[in-house]
């Protein structure tokens, strides 16, 4: 759990008690943790413009770095090959988590960008992926979506990094007002269900589901249902994979 002043407090959920703190990484508020289990690490975004990585054995930053010169960093991302990083601030930016380089730069919101949510490719490698991308790898490019404060746009990008710059999102959902919450769930050949759902809550407590089709730049409208929120307003969705 990040807090205000830059600690991060790690809980125990089976001792229901505060595990260790670690607190030498940021000297502002932490705004988003994500976590990468392969490598026994936490990375943590803040708004003292910083993005730190964190060994939680030791309980120590393993690696920090700047993530934008000139406003708070709101989201970081970890892609599903675990090697690359995104972070939103002003912009989006795709890192190489070993040289702790940014190899692109996405910027179709006109505000802070302040929510990111990475797509997993299906286990079938010839499905899901994003084709007609050029020169895009499979094991390598992925889908994610991003919400900017104020907007009414959740963009959804590939993250192949043929080109250095990209100002074109590969499709945009249309919302009747700001996100709040915003998750995702995409099919597998294992999925009874084969279809790609996006949930989002909206600031008025309303959940609107989407249904969409991973297939690469191909500009075309999306289907999409909306389901109003019962009387009492709805401020967190979450996709499940059950029936």
């Amino acid at each position: 759990m990040g807090t205000q002043t830059g600690a991060i407090l790690l809980y125990s959920v089976v001792k229901a008690d505060l595990q260790s703190k670690m607190d030498e990484g940021h000297d502002d508020a932490v705004n988003c943790l994500t976590w990468d289990e392969s490598s026994d690490s936490l990375f943590s975004c803040s708004t003292d413009r910083h993005i730190v990585q964190w060994n939680l054995s030791s309980g120590k930053v393993k690696h920090k770095w700047k993530g934008d010169s000139g406003g708070a960093i709101y989201s970081v991302c970890l892609s599903p090959n675990r090697r690359n990083l995104l972070s939103a601030s002003r912009s989006i930016k795709l890192w190489d988590i070993e040289t702790r380089q940014a190899i692109k730069v996405f910027t179709g919101h006109g505000t802070e960008v302040t929510r990111l949510l990475c797509l997993s490719p299906r286990t079938d490698a010839h499905e899901g992926l994003p084709n007609g991308v050029e020169g895009a790898a499979d094991d390598d490019a992925f889908y994610f979506l991003s919400a900017a404060a104020g907007d009414r746009l959740i963009n959804m990008w590939c993250s192949n990094a043929d080109r250095k710059r990209d100002k074109s999102a590969l499709a945009s959902f249309s919302l009747p007002e700001e996100p709040r919450c915003v998750d995702a769930w995409l099919a597998t050949t294992a999925t009874v269900d084969r279809r790609n759902l996006l949930a989002v809550v909206t600031r008025e407590g309303k959940l609107h589901v989407y249904e969409y089709h991973l297939n690469g730049c191909v500009r075309l409208r999306l289907s999409t249902s909306a389901v109003s929120s019962p009387p009492l307003g709805i401020l967190v969705a979450i996709v499940s994979g059950s029936d």
